[in-house]
């Protein structure tokens, strides 16, 4: 079914557009500086900008070489402040970020795919493994070959 709207309708659909994109402006100073006093390490903000609303707190916790309960609690806090909010989709236990970083200016640190595997395998079973180790062990699975 296709609702058309009138001229009157899409009238004020423009300007509560242009109001909205006005009261966003205005505020982004503000959501700035919270948001650089609250994300003050590379690993909160990187952990902010993938909570997307899809990304489990597992998710999260591979790409950010945390536990999945360390995700939790700062969802938890986050949600406190205002800076998330929950998800429909998953009844309210997933959330998402009210905006992202580069949105409002701030650097967000990248992870490689590369470290996301290696974050991955040392945290599996919750032991940690040191690079070394695995270094040497890929050693000497090549000296196998």
């Amino acid at each position: 079914m296709v609702i058309k709207m009138n001229d009157k309708n899409s009238n004020q659909t423009k300007i509560l557009m242009e109001i909205l994109k006005w009261i966003k402006f205005s505020g982004m100073k503000e959501i700035r500086e919270l948001l650089t006093n609250v994300l003050s390490t590379n690993t909160e903000r990187l952990m902010y900008e993938l909570t997307d609303g899809e990304a489990s707190t597992r998710d999260i916790a591979v790409k950010c070489n945390v536990t999945h309960v360390t995700v939790g609690n700062y969802w938890q806090k986050w949600k406190v402040m205002g800076i998330l909010e929950a998800t429909e989709k998953y009844n309210g236990k997933r959330y998402k970020k009210i905006c992202s970083l580069k949105e409002i200016g701030i650097d967000v640190p990248e992870i490689s795919v590369k470290e996301a595997k290696s974050n991955l395998s040392e945290n599996v079973g919750d032991v940690k493994i040191s690079e070394e180790k695995m270094e040497e062990d890929s050693e000497n699975i090549n000296d196998v070959k």
